[in-house]
């Protein structure tokens, strides 16, 4: 697994790739949580993973929660149908909030006077 992490317009973007399972869901946790720290404007988690188990769906979860509790607006791209369809199977898209592709959910959490500055 590879984890990425950028800034753009104050949000933080994660992005995964490779296998999210029980063997590494607790570093991606502890990834994305480290972001929230950081109090950014929004966090978006970009799984362009080709596994996603039961485990990355827990992350999701805590993570979610974590980031209502921080303030903190937390969104997921799923484009990859290893992620996508897990998610969509459990209804954790009707949980999470879901985007199409990062450029939609960077602003979607960035004010508008920003996007044009």
């Amino acid at each position: 697994m590879r984890i990425a992490v950028s800034a753009q317009d104050g949000v933080a973007v994660v992005r995964l790739a490779g296998e999210v399972d029980m063997t590494n869901a607790d570093q991606v946790h502890g990834a994305l949580a480290r972001e929230l720290e950081a109090r950014p404007r929004g966090l978006v988690l970009e799984l362009a993973v080709e596994f996603f188990d039961s485990a990355g769906l827990s992350v999701l979860v805590a993570v979610n929660r974590l980031a209502a509790e921080s303030g903190v607006a937390f969104g997921v791209v799923a484009s990859e149908r290893a992620a996508r369809q897990p998610i969509e199977m459990t209804g954790l898209h009707e949980l999470l909030t879901m985007f199409a592709d990062v450029p939609t959910a960077v602003g979607a959490f960035t004010p508008a006077s920003s996007a044009t500055e």
